[in-house]
Parts: structure tokens; C-alpha cells; sequence
């Protein structure tokens, strides 16, 4: 198989090559569509937007539909283990973001899952 090579064009007309969060984004919005998955811009499902899904922007974890979702996938399951199952995962996230947000130690030095460490740090 060829390597393949991305060209993007620059806000000047150039081209670029190479990776960009944008671009990642549209591919991967656009084969979840293909998939039958809606799309709904952050603009739509903000806080502050028309039909908002959080309370607040650090609410990555989509609640309400992932809850309505393992119910809906998941209806031999009892309840309260469903229940659960959702407890865990969101456990699961908070740790994440506290090993994103405050750093954990690696061979005795801080290593950090961001670009901002020092923004971060408490």
C-alpha cells in the first residue's frame, strides 16, 4: 500500500501537509454520519447553547444520552447494574481528568497529558 500524504489548504491558498485537529475532526464526524450517528455542533449541544446536553463545557461525558443509550442496548441487564456500570465509568473519567489536569509521576518526574502544564498545575 502507497503512503498516503494529507494536503490542506492554508488560510493564504497554499497548501500544507500534514495532520490538523480540524481535519481529524470532519473525517471522523463524517464516517460516524456514514454510520447513521447525528451530528450536532458544539454551538447546538453547549451549555449555552440551544439545545445544551451539559451543564458545564468540562461535562465531557454526556450523561443523560449515554445513560438513555445503555438502557436502550442493554435492556436484559437489571437496572441497578446498569446503574453501576455507569457509576464505574464515570469514576473512570474523573480520575482521568485528574491525571490529565494534575499530573501523574513517572520514573520520579511529573509527566503531563496536556500541552499546559503549567496552567494546570494546582
Amino acid at each position: 500500500m502507497a503512503d498516503l500524504e494529507y494536503n490542506q489548504v492554508t488560510p493564504d491558498g497554499g497548501m500544507a501537509s500534514g495532520f490538523s485537529e480540524g481535519l481529524v475532526e470532519e473525517v471522523v464526524v463524517s464516517t460516524l454520519q456514514d454510520l447513521g450517528y447525528t451530528y450536532q455542533p458544539g454551538a447546538v449541544i453547549s451549555p449555552d447553547g440551544s439545545a445544551p446536553t451539559r451543564l458545564a463545557y468540562v461535562d465531557v461525558l454526556l450523561s443523560d444520552i449515554l445513560t438513555a443509550a445503555v438502557d436502550r442496548l442493554n435492556p436484559l441487564i437489571p437496572a441497578d447494574a446498569r446503574r453501576q456500570a455507569m457509576r464505574q465509568l464515570s469514576i473512570t473519567k474523573r480520575r482521568l481528568w485528574s491525571k490529565k489536569t494534575v499530573g501523574c509521576t513517572v520514573s520520579s518526574q511529573r509527566a503531563w497529558m496536556s500541552n499546559f502544564p503549567s496552567a494546570m498545575a494546582r
